[in-house]
This record gives C-alpha cells, structure tokens and sequence, in this order.
C-alpha cells in the first residue's frame, strides 16, 4: 500500500487538493489503494469540508486521513511506503521540499500551476507536471516499487543539489562581492 503525506496548512490558497483526490479515485477504480494523509492545521474549514465531501463523492474516504495539526518534519518518521507529496509552481519548488529531501524522505513534485505546464521538469519522473503524470507514477510505484523508488531517491538528491551553490560558485560569488 502506498501513502502520500501532503505536509501544507489547508488553506484557501491550496486550491489542488482535490486533484490528489480525483488520481486516488481514478487509481482506486483500477484496485489501486493510496492512503492520502493531510499533516498539517486547517486554516479554513470550507476548503477542509470540500476535501472531506469530495473524497466521499469519489468513495475514497477511508483513504483519508486528517493531523489537522502541523507535525514537525523532526517529528515524522516514514516508512518504506510513505511518498511525500510536494506542490511545485512549474520546476520551482519551496524550501519545505529542501526538508523533506535532506530528510531522506522520498519526494514527489506536483505542479500546481497549469500556466506552467510547459515548464514543468519533463525529464524527471518525480516532478508531475499534471493529475495524467501523478496517476502514472503512483501505478508505476504499485508495479515496481522498488525501480521507481530507486529513480524517486536519485532524482531527489539531484533535485537537493541544485538548491545550492557548488564550492566553486560560492568562491567565485564570495570573490566576485
């Protein structure tokens, strides 16, 4: 069984959760199960109801879960099933996905932005570019988990090293001021 962790306050500026919703429908329809697991605090019970109805419109309910707190990355401790679900605008991702990688945590990007679909990562599987690009990759883990972990694990540290200067560059910045 594959769980996503989404670590994001519920917000009226999350207005994506319900396409995680719509691959676990559409996976689950396939007898695909993936547990979707919310940690972090609901600012706005609106959009928490509209999550909580829509997964039952889709029967997916059971596969929900709720902290409706925030949990201190320090604080969770995966197992080899639990996937990290990041929203990315395009190929920028924030600094909580810097966490989560240098966490050990596997790490999956989910472009939130359609505007940026184009610019979206497509060489890397872990970056979703689209509900089409999660649906496959969460069927490919229930396939292959261990090849596709393989790629998520690499693809991750790749991901972690282009956040930071390289010894050279820093010298060279350092110089340069």
């Amino acid at each position: 069984m594959i769980t996503l962790n989404i670590i994001s306050r519920i917000d009226v500026d999350k207005d994506f959760f319900t396409d995680y919703l719509f691959v676990l429908y559409l996976l689950r329809k396939e007898k695909i199960i993936v547990n979707l697991k919310f940690i972090g605090e609901v600012f706005n019970a609106a959009i928490y109801n509209n999550i909580v109805r829509t997964s039952k419109l889709f029967e997916i309910n059971n596969e929900i879960e709720f902290t409706k707190k925030s949990i201190p990355l320090t604080q969770i401790n995966p197992t080899k099933n639990d996937y990290f679900l990041n929203a990315s605008i395009g190929d920028f991702a924030g600094y909580s996905s810097i966490e989560c990688i240098q966490r050990k945590f596997k790490t999956i990007f989910y472009n939130v932005d359609f505007n940026l679909i184009s610019n979206a990562n497509h060489t890397m599987e872990s970056f979703c570019r689209n509900h089409q690009d999660l649906y496959n990759l969460l069927k490919q883990i229930s396939q292959n988990k261990e090849q596709v972990d393989s790629t998520i694990i690499n693809e991750n540290k790749t991901t972690l090293s282009s956040f930071f200067l390289s010894e050279k560059d820093k010298t060279d910045l350092i110089n340069y001021l």
